[in-house]
């Protein structure tokens, strides 16, 4: 019978030099882009996995809707302004600012950033292409601007 892999976020088991049973969850990335994860382990692969169900349990029980009731336009100001701008050179901050506000703003800024979904942005990747017919370097830095945040996304 073959194993069927897990899918993303559904957290992987493995086993360690010490025999210890580990269980790694990924919770996605932060807002600063630091993946988010979630370890823990057990004597048995059984007692491991009860461990995972058990977690993803709570997860899904404490996940009801999501408290994000700001606009995509607010979250994009304050990610830009406490994460980017320090850690980013003046010319280069302005690239991404201009970005965001040329492509994304018009589009979903308004936008409740909790109903903002996939398909969104794919939307908005495919009118940048065929509409406005952008070169592939202007969608692709778009496109890294959605990535990362459509993790809180339904």
């Amino acid at each position: 019978m073959e194993k069927k892999p897990r899918s993303y976020g559904n957290g992987s088991i493995y086993k360690t030099s010490d025999h210890r049973w580990v269980v790694k969850v990924s919770l996605g990335s932060g807002p600063d882009g630091k993946p988010l994860t979630k370890r823990f382990s057990a004597r048995t692969k059984a007692e491991a996995e009860r461990k995972l169900r058990a977690f993803k349990n709570e997860q899904q029980r404490q996940n009801a809707p999501s408290p994000v009731y700001f606009t995509v336009r607010d979250y994009f100001e304050y990610w830009l302004k406490t994460y980017q701008f320090q850690k980013l050179k003046p010319l280069s901050y302005d690239c991404l600012e201009g970005s965001v506000q040329n492509h994304i703003y018009p589009r979903l800024g308004k936008m409740n950033f909790g109903s903002v979904s996939r398909d969104d942005i794919q939307q908005l990747i495919n009118d940048l292409y065929h509409k406005q017919h952008l070169s592939y370097s202007s969608i692709k830095k778009v496109y890294n601007r959605a990535h990362g945040w459509d993790r809180y996304m339904p």
